[in-house]
């Protein structure tokens, strides 16, 4: 294609300039599914590991949650409330905390207590790990306990 004697500046497109010669302007057929082909064999090994981080965060949230549960409790049981107010109040912290207070095994030891005893708060829940590809449970038993001194008077 010639410029036109009116436009000297102007420059032939490339598509034209192929359209002219008789070829046409194709990709290069070799790449044209490879990413793709990477990607699908990199994405289930990728979900994997985000599923088991995600698996292995709530498992620590639920032992933090039953930490901080127990540690309330004795410092609640040290400020002279009885054995039942104690559970009670440990189950609504729990639950508080999203953790279903009906899955744990609640101890407070002993259960009357008086001035100067030494009062013992266990929280124990037996958590499971779901395997994602196989039929594999995992059972995992998590503990969490608070000893205090009861300092309130009678």
């Amino acid at each position: 294609m010639r410029c036109r004697p009116g436009n000297r500046n102007a420059l032939p497109s490339v598509g034209s300039v192929f359209r002219q010669s008789g070829q046409t302007l194709r990709r290069d057929s070799g790449q044209s599914g490879q990413g793709l082909v990477e990607f699908a064999l990199v994405l289930p090994i990728l979900l994997l590991v985000v599923l088991g981080f995600i698996g292995f965060g709530n498992v620590m949230r639920q032992i933090n949650a039953m930490n901080n549960a127990a540690d309330a409790g004795a410092f609640y049981a040290s400020l002279g409330h009885n054995h039942a107010d104690v559970e009670n109040y440990v189950r609504l912290r729990l639950s508080q905390e999203l953790v279903d207070p009906d899955q744990v095994e609640l101890d407070v030891s002993p259960t009357t207590y008086s001035y100067g005893d030494i009062v013992t708060v266990t929280i124990t829940k037996t958590m499971v790990i779901d395997a994602v590809l196989w039929e594999a449970r995992f059972p995992i038993p998590v503990q969490a306990s608070e000893v205090v001194q009861k300092e309130v008077g009678p």
